[in-house]
């Protein structure tokens, strides 16, 4: 599953219940609920998980997101057991951050995809 911006809240709180039909998800640009620019109208997005989604997973964030913090989505990803990195300084990403058809996001999800069908390997030759 892949999942942008408020996409991200809305996903980590589904997996629980959704995690049997993932195989892994890809999150980009989470916005902390908690900021004082995210939009109180919104409130219900807020109220994550703290622990480990049990899902693999990839969380990639912007170092000048007006929407988060680094140091947010660090601390998300290590709770939610996903990997995290830094894709630059590229404000918050989606279709103003001028990426074009960001080709360091789709080979950042191609990694991600090469990871589980390992993993998927692996568990049918145990």
């Amino acid at each position: 599953m892949i999942a942008p911006s408020l996409g991200c809240l809305l996903t980590v709180k589904a997996i629980p219940k959704i995690r049997k039909y993932l195989n892994a998800v890809f999150l980009v640009a989470p916005p902390n609920p908690d900021d004082k620019q995210f939009p109180k109208f919104l409130a219900s997005f807020g109220s994550l998980p703290e622990v480990n989604l049990e899902v693999p997973g990839m969380l990639i964030y912007s170092e000048n997101d007006p929407y988060s913090s680094s140091m947010f989505c660090i601390q998300k990803g290590k709770q939610w057991g996903f990997e995290t990195i830094s894709a630059g300084r590229k404000g918050h990403i989606n279709s103003e951050s001028n990426i074009d058809d960001w080709s360091e996001g789709f080979n950042l999800f191609q990694k991600l995809l090469e990871e589980v069908e390992l993993n998927n390997r692996a568990r049918m030759d145990n």
